[in-house]
């Protein structure tokens, strides 16, 4: 019945959508989250208006990238952006060229890696994956497999990363484990990040962000739109709940970047799971003691929020941008409300063979929490009565890396010489668990638990390109020991990463 439904709810958005627009766009993979280089020439041409398709929904689609890119005038650029046309242009070539894709890659650190950002979602001490990739006009595929000391006593063999994707008219279908980043941060995700593996989903997103042709829509500007359901694991509270996730994002104008984000979990083990709870749970008819539901038929647990980038540049090179995310843990008059909050300030600072991106960031992962501590809302946010094991997936959180009720200021720098030499390092302030309890097992802060923790993060790391090889070294730092699967984590460690491409 849950995949008869999977199909149904699918194919009807597939209908629906299709018939809204079509185009000859031929079939690409996309830009998988991870790559921080690639995001920021993206964002550099970005804030330039180079590219103008929407750019904070990862996996991000090769299609529209392609085409701003081909429509670029390189004379009207400076030195500094045309390197950053250079380099994507250079990812686009090696990523979407004929034949078969290889990809191997390692990672080694001393220690489980609990704070993940966009840039490093490597989860344990040791990883290690060989990938195989291609397109086609119509199809585009990867086989991943991975294996992994894994500190939650999963499989230690994965097919993470792999998939099979079709596509029709405009439209991308895909079955597989696709890693995905919901939002502008570069340090957190308060609702679907890179933090928890990726689930086994069916998914259908646009492949080409092109504006509508008709003025009476014509003024959202490009515009994505992706919905997928994931199948969670067996070993939780409800036993293969669904996940549901559906992103629409536009760009109104070139510097107005506007997301918004709706996830539910629903269905599982003895929970409805037909057609008419799924229409309950996306006109948002589930809160109990409204419509004659409680707590046998209620459809879900979802949140929903907005979320924006605002930017450009000063003084021809220097591009600047102004984003946030607030990520409702509740719904009322079928609005989010509950609401968690992520700010951030960034800036590139650019030249011909010299780049520079500094970001500011708040994550605040307490419904309410940024009111004042009279408005908290603590075991709230990433909690429900019913999915018990909360907002999370094998252990981590599905959101924010520092999960509930906690709190993260990250101060970051990327430095970028030439394509071939990176140096970064950043430092955080982390409160976590600030309330100092927990809702029940299996719930509950999966790293504080029942303690509010306060410390220091800090990471440098170098990154050098030795075509085909890319090569990281790293330090990070923990101030405070923390007990996660067992194992108490903490102090210095070392990491190394190598990756080849082929």
């Amino acid at each position: 019945m849950v995949a008869v439904t999977c199909c149904v709810v699918i194919c009807a958005l597939a209908f629906l959508t299709i018939t809204l627009t079509a185009s000859n766009a031929q079939a690409g993979p996309w830009i998988d989250p991870g790559d921080e280089t690639l995001r920021h020439h993206i964002q550099v041409l970005s804030d330039a208006g180079v590219i103008g398709v929407p750019v904070t929904t990862w996996p991000l689609m090769w299609s529209g990238i392609k085409q701003d890119l081909e429509q670029a005038n390189p004379s009207t650029l400076s030195a500094a952006q045309a390197l950053s046309l250079q380099y994507v242009s250079f990812a686009l070539r090696r990523d979407t060229g004929d034949g078969v894709r290889w990809r191997w890659r390692g990672d080694l650190r001393e220690q489980p890696h609990l704070f993940t950002d966009f840039a490093d979602s490597q989860r344990d001490q040791a990883e290690t994956s060989l990938s195989a990739d291609w397109m086609g006009k119509h199809f585009a595929g990867r086989l991943q497999v991975g294996y992994t000391d894994d500190a939650n006593d999963d499989d230690d063999l994965k097919l993470d990363g792999s998939y099979a994707s079709f596509v029709l008219g405009n439209w991308a279908f895909t079955a597989g484990a696709v890693e995905r980043w919901w939002g502008p941060g570069w340090q957190n995700n308060l609702i679907l990040g890179t933090n928890a593996r990726p689930a086994p989903s069916l998914s259908l997103q646009r492949n080409h962000s092109a504006a509508f042709d008709t003025p009476w829509l014509a003024w959202i500007g490009p515009w994505h739109l992706e919905t997928f359901m994931a199948r969670l694991e067996n070993d939780r509270h409800v036993s293969h709940a669904l996940l549901w996730g559906l992103r629409f994002t536009f760009r109104p104008i070139d510097a107005l970047e506007i997301g918004l984000t709706r996830t539910a979990q629903w269905g599982g083990e003895d929970r409805p799971d037909g057609l008419s709870t799924f229409t309950d749970l996306l006109m948002g008819k589930d809160n109990r003691d409204e419509g004659g539901f409680d707590q046998s038929n209620e459809p879900g647990n979802q949140l929903g929020g907005l979320d924006w980038r605002l930017s450009g540049t000063l003084f021809g090179n220097t591009g600047v941008g102004f984003y946030g995310q607030w990520i409702g843990e509740d719904e009322s008059n079928f609005q989010p409300s509950r609401f968690t909050m992520l700010m951030g300030l960034d800036a590139s600072l650019i030249g011909p063979n010299l780049h520079q991106r500094f970001y500011l960031e708040l994550a605040d992962t307490t419904a309410e929490g940024f009111k004042g501590s009279a408005s908290d809302r603590p075991n709230y946010a990433y909690e429900h009565s019913i999915y018990r094991s909360g907002y999370r997936y094998r252990n981590r959180a599905i959101g924010a890396a520092t999960d509930n009720d906690s709190r993260m200021v990250t101060l970051a720098h990327d430095l970028f010489v030439g394509d071939d030499h990176q140096f970064s390092w950043s430092v955080s302030r982390v409160e976590l668990n600030r309330d100092g309890t927990d809702a029940n097992a299996p719930g509950g802060n999966t790293l504080s638990r029942n303690r509010r923790t306060d410390l220091w993060l800090a990471d440098a790391r170098y990154s050098i390109l030795i075509n085909p090889w890319q090569l990281t070294l790293g330090l990070d730092y923990q101030s405070e020991d923390l007990t996660y699967a067992d194992d108490t984590i903490g102090g210095t460690g070392v990491y190394f990463a190598w990756e080849g491409r082929w």
